[in-house]
């Protein structure tokens, strides 16, 4: 029952009440020594086992009790004595379990401070590379000569384990993976799954590591797919992160950001790295999920300032906060995203933005001065095309600057090269005339459209001009009634 403290009280109070108790029930000192150990009591847990072991050496057991007597004076970093205890056992109880036991820890001895064994008590290890270390050796050899299947495969799999991990320490990632492999194929129960998960984790993120350093993205990407279902199983955000940025580096985006919405819910807020947040954040936007998009930005600004990707969030932050209508914190974002490097085409897109959020949070005055400055600076971006001059001449048809506005969308008709294009700038044309009172400019710029003999737009036409003619003879009917009225 795990009542460790208790058992001894009792078993204590045996040995005082009667000293004959300990030759009728010989295994006291036995339990006294297990249920120290279990206190790190490891002084009187080896006083108590060494007392029944040289009361009973010839007990089936002993194997495991010499054992655990190194383990207590191994846990108290008397390794030097501990070892003397390993090598009597596999001296004299080789292929037992206890011999198993000790062979794991002369390797993790081995592991952490190489030790000098004796070549007369250790028996042969069948070491299958000659540079490879004694722990090594050690561990294959458990491996390749295991116990009976019911009580040698825990010690089996500890090996497979341990083997992995020295294999991962000397950065042979494959052969690590290898061994990790066995484990979870041979043992898919095995208690010592999720080390071998932590173990499998690290290994790979050691792997991806390196090859990353050289470049190797499609070796990266191909291991993920060979092995979709071990690295899915670990669930590490480290492996997905890396998984993503290979994608990403041969192009495929949306995969990556796939990769990357994997790993995110898997990170504190602080723990996400800038290119997940970035292109996460961008995805979010062009599938319109402003405010999951929002929170990314925001992390993004937060955590990684000096981020190459920032002058661009701020663009895009701003631009959901003006199609929330948030106009005030669209014009800071686009403020903020002005004060970085840019080249004449990001600045132009970037003024229009903020011109927009002036607009709209009806800085009349101001938004002006920018629109002006656009219109400015929009042939010195040679890539422009004319949807930029369609939205400059917008912000001119906002702001009530008509003319300028008919302007623009007369230079955006001559860029547009798709029809319908071209007629959805002419009817915007049309309007800016109607608001003019240029009745015969806009009334030919309808019949020209209406004379394409397109399904939608050219119908359309007809109606605004049906439309306008109506309204034109009631205002006609209307002054000559009141001219009548007046005589």
């Amino acid at each position: 029952m795990n009542n460790f403290q208790k058992s001894i009280n009792i078993l204590s109070e045996l040995q005082r009440a009667n000293p004959w108790h300990l030759h009728q029930y010989p295994t006291i000192p036995l339990y006294l020594g297990y249920n120290y150990f279990q206190l790190e009591d490891y002084k009187r847990s080896r006083e108590n086992l060494l007392r029944f072991y040289n009361s009973h050496p010839d007990q089936k057991m002993t194997h495991l009790i010499l054992t655990q007597i190194g383990d207590a004076y191994q846990n108290e970093g008397l390794v030097e004595e501990a070892e003397k205890f390993y090598q009597l056992v596999l001296k004299r109880y080789p292929g037992t379990e206890g011999a198993v036991i000790s062979k794991i820890r002369l390797a993790e001895q081995q592991e952490e401070n190489p030790i000098a064994v004796q070549r007369g008590i250790v028996p042969p290890v069948n070491i299958l590379d000659e540079d490879v270390a004694l722990a090594t050796g050690f561990y294959k050899e458990i491996i390749n000569n295991p116990l009976n299947q019911k009580d040698g495969s825990s010690l089996t799999q500890l090996a497979l384990l341990k083997l992995s991990i020295i294999y991962q320490k000397e950065k042979k990632y494959k052969k690590s993976i290898e061994y990790l492999k066995k484990l979870f194929e041979e043992y898919p129960k095995s208690n010592l799954s999720k080390e071998g998960e932590q173990a499998f984790a690290r290994t790979v993120d050691g792997f991806f590591k390196e090859e990353m350093k050289e470049k190797k993205y499609s070796s990266i990407i191909n291991f993920y797919i060979s092995e979709k279902e071990l690295i899915s199983m670990v669930n590490a955000p480290e492996l997905f992160i890396s998984v993503a940025r290979a994608l990403v580096h041969q192009n495929f985006e949306d995969m990556g950001a796939e990769m990357f919405a994997r790993a995110d819910p898997l990170l504190a807020n602080e723990e996400k790295p800038a290119d997940l947040l970035f292109l996460l954040g961008r995805q979010l936007y062009n599938q319109e999920n402003y405010e999951s998009a929002l929170k990314r930005f925001s992390l993004l600004i937060e955590n990684y300032p000096s981020d190459k990707n920032v002058p661009h969030t701020y663009r895009l932050k701003g631009s959901i906060l003006l199609k929330q209508k948030r106009y005030q914190p669209a014009d800071k974002m686009f403020s903020a995203a002005l004060k970085n490097p840019a080249n004449n085409c990001e600045k132009l897109s970037i003024l229009i933005g903020k011109a927009q959020a002036l607009a709209g949070g009806n800085s009349i005055e101001k938004a002006k001065e920018t629109t002006k400055r656009i219109d400015g600076l929009k042939s010195l971006c040679s890539s422009a095309d004319y949807n930029v001059y369609q939205e400059i001449g917008d912000l001119y048809f906002d702001l009530g600057e008509i003319e300028k506005a008919i302007r623009l969308f007369n230079q955006a008709i001559v860029m547009a090269k798709e029809k319908a294009d071209k007629i959805s700038l002419m009817l915007k044309v049309a309007q800016g005339y109607r608001l003019l009172n240029k009745k015969e400019d806009f009334l030919a710029l309808y019949k020209e459209i209406s004379d394409l003999n397109d399904p939608f737009w050219s119908n359309l036409a007809k109606e605004r001009m049906e439309e306008i003619d109506f309204k034109w003879e009631m205002n006609k009917m209307r002054e000559e009634r009141k001219k009548r009225e007046k005589i």
